[in-house]
């Protein structure tokens, strides 16, 4: 297995009902969630949720002696799906929603969509059922730790800035060296101040 499948597996369905309902439910949850998340954050729970489940399902098939001798396909954007959806079932368990008869809390909502995955399983499309597990799972603890969770793409951000920060740091502080270097052959070490001599002399102790 190449290593990108475990993302790309995601951006494929098997026909046109199963990317429909997919993007239906993305674009319900979607309209919600974009209310009190940024872009960064959403799409945070969306990719890691498709890998979540996509190592979810391969662990299951290598662990679970049911699986041995079973060959199921992972495709389709599900478990990325389930990971938003089951994230704001969580994130807002008591809040209702209306369905066109009732009004339904999202908790149960959440509930109803794992126990339709466990159930399905034994009888088909395991590997999905399993793989929307596994992105519910990375919903649920997301929701579960959002208060106090360093977005990765924000901890990425930051540490590029901080790797800028010190590499101009780096240019400019070579660039007095230089300036101090030419100083020193036009008219000799003497002529240097005290901060110029300090900082030759740092600047050879960290050589």
């Amino acid at each position: 297995m190449s290593p990108w499948t475990i993302v790309s597996y995601s951006l494929f369905h098997i026909d046109f009902f199963h990317i429909f309902w997919n993007m239906f439910i993305l674009y319900v949850v979607s309209d919600y969630l974009l209310s009190f998340l940024n872009t960064k954050q959403f799409l945070e729970i969306y990719f890691f949720g498709a890998i979540a489940g996509g190592l979810f399902f391969i662990f299951s098939y290598n662990i679970f002696p049911v699986f041995e001798n079973a060959f199921t396909p992972l495709i389709g954007s599900s478990a990325a799906v389930y990971s938003l959806l089951i994230f704001a079932c969580s994130y807002y368990p008591n809040t209702s929603v209306s369905l066109i008869l009732f009004n339904v809390k999202l908790k149960h909502i959440g509930l109803f969509y794992v126990l339709m995955s466990l159930i399905q399983i034994p009888f088909n499309n395991s590997g999905g059922n399993i793989a929307h597990l596994g992105g519910a799972l990375y919903g649920f603890y997301y929701s579960n730790n959002f208060n106090s969770f360093n977005s990765f793409f924000d901890t990425i951000s930051d540490y590029l800035d901080k790797f800028s920060f010190k590499s101009n740091n780096k240019k400019n502080n070579q660039k007095v060296i230089d300036e101090i270097l030419d100083k020193i052959s036009k008219s000799g070490y003497e002529s240097l101040t005290k901060y110029e001599k300090d900082l030759l002399f740092k600047n050879s102790d960290k050589s």
